[in-house]
């Protein structure tokens, strides 16, 4: 803010104000006062202030003002809440604000252009509940007195719920060691863990990854199956299990 003091002498003048707490020189007749601290200001001339010249003459007949002025902070607006989860939860992007209500808010997330909201309010949340990596940034906040650019931002990804690619049911003969079979998530990527609910078929009860290589048995004359339940989890979130069959055959017999 700027206050332009006028005047009049021999120069250079120098001259009091705020009862002699403020003291000014000039090398001109207009003095131009700046003051840029936030805050309430206020200019006078007091009884004890004066103006003087460079002759030594001075006058104490300078009353006036007070002229008053405020500097406001700009507002700020300060993001947060980077964070992830899996579908089915929310996340909230947190926006502090500081200034003089109600505020506007310019915001983009993930680039798909600015969007303008007003809020009375702080902190404002926005929450984020689809799945895809959100990024919101805040380019400009105004207050009821002032606004400014900036630039802040937060990511949240929410990541999908993962599934497997349906593997066919197993058949084998008894004795005839088998190969490793892997298993496939939607999205790639995946950790697995599986269960059998028949030990009978050579195969261990549970187990995690792919089905390691195993010697089926079948002490029977007729085919026995277990059940393969298989659970994915993709970057910490775990999808619904689904199953398979693995059935072992008997060793063919000659019966005399």
């Amino acid at each position: 803010v700027k206050m332009t003091v006028t005047l009049t002498g021999k120069l250079p003048l120098a001259f009091f104000m705020n009862n002699n707490t403020r003291l000014y020189a000039s090398a001109t007749y207009t003095r131009i006062i700046t003051e840029t601290a936030v805050g309430t200001h206020s200019f006078f001339f007091s009884p004890i202030d004066y103006v003087y010249d460079n002759k030594g003459c001075g006058n104490y007949n300078v009353l006036g003002g007070p002229n008053n002025f405020t500097i406001r902070a700009l507002p700020t607006a300060t993001v947060t809440g980077t964070d992830s989860a899996c579908f089915g939860a929310t996340k909230n992007i947190k926006i502090a604000l500081t200034g003089s209500p109600p505020w506007y808010i310019t915001y983009d997330s993930a680039g798909l252009g600015p969007v303008t909201i007003k809020r009375y309010n702080t902190p404002v949340f926005i929450p984020v509940s689809a799945i895809g990596t959100w990024t919101y940034t805040v380019t400009a906040v105004a207050d009821s007195f002032c606004s400014k650019t900036t630039s802040s931002s937060a990511t949240i990804k929410i990541k999908p719920i993962p599934s497997i690619v349906q593997p066919a049911n197993q058949s084998y003969c008894a004795g005839a060691a088998t190969s490793p079979f892997s298993f496939t998530s939607i999205p790639a990527g995946g950790t697995f863990s599986w269960t059998n609910s028949n030990t009978a078929i050579g195969l261990a009860a549970s187990g995690t990854g792919a089905i390691p290589s195993f010697v089926p048995t079948n002490a029977g004359v007729s085919a026995i199956s277990g059940t393969i339940s298989v659970s994915p989890i993709v970057e910490g979130c775990p999808g619904n299990p689904s199953t398979y069959t693995i059935t072992v055959n008997p060793l063919p017999s000659i019966t005399t």
